[in-house]
């Protein structure tokens, strides 16, 4: 299994990357933490990773056609 890269390494790649906000980040994330708070539940699925649907008139004579509704 190939090693993971450490913070320096990264930081030393990325050139746009401040360390400084970097830190501030990690020390704001360990106290939301620490408070309870967790990261966001909902999954949201972008557009075009869903599944695709065919619509027209081949698709109603096929038996394997999945007819999607809308939940409201």
């Amino acid at each position: 299994m190939p090693d993971s890269p450490n913070l320096e390494e990264i930081i030393k790649s990325n050139p746009h990357v401040d360390p400084d906000q970097l830190e501030q980040w990690r020390e704001l994330r360990k106290k939301l933490r620490e408070a309870g708070v967790r990261g966001s539940r909902d999954r949201i699925v972008p557009p075009g990773a869903g599944r695709r649907v065919v619509a027209g008139e081949e698709s109603q004579n096929d038996p394997r056609t999945v007819h999607l509704r809308h939940r409201r």
